[in-house]
């Protein structure tokens, strides 16, 4: 989309102004800055309004008490969907098996800490 964008100012020529959102997304190597300088568009850097890390955001975060019982039933010897429904009614709402195994690693019978 960007180097479509780009071309698109090299043939075309138009008075606009280019924003990006990060520095880098214009290259330092090649013509770039100078062409699009000689063409009349101006260059403008502005942040994201909302930058947000990489990822989908966890939608299991239970409060250090919950935290604590939780790995407790993590590390019991139950069967993983079992452990999930007992950690599901602890912070009541769903959390999948999956979701713990992610945040807690393979359950670890020996510690019942």
């Amino acid at each position: 989309m960007l180097a479509e964008t780009i071309r698109d100012f090299f043939y075309t020529g138009h008075e606009d102004v280019l924003l990006l959102v990060a520095d880098g997304d214009l290259p330092d190597r090649g013509p770039f800055r100078e062409a699009l300088k000689a063409k009349g568009v101006a260059i403008e850097v502005h942040d994201a309004p909302d930058k947000r890390g990489p990822g989908r955001p966890s939608g299991f975060n239970p409060t250090p008490e919950q935290d604590i019982k939780c790995r407790k039933i993590w590390n019991t010897p139950y069967y993983r969907p079992h452990a999930a429904k007992l950690v599901s009614d602890e912070v009541k709402y769903t959390v999948t098996r999956y979701t713990l195994e992610r945040r807690y690693g393979k359950p670890d019978f020996g510690d019942q800490s």
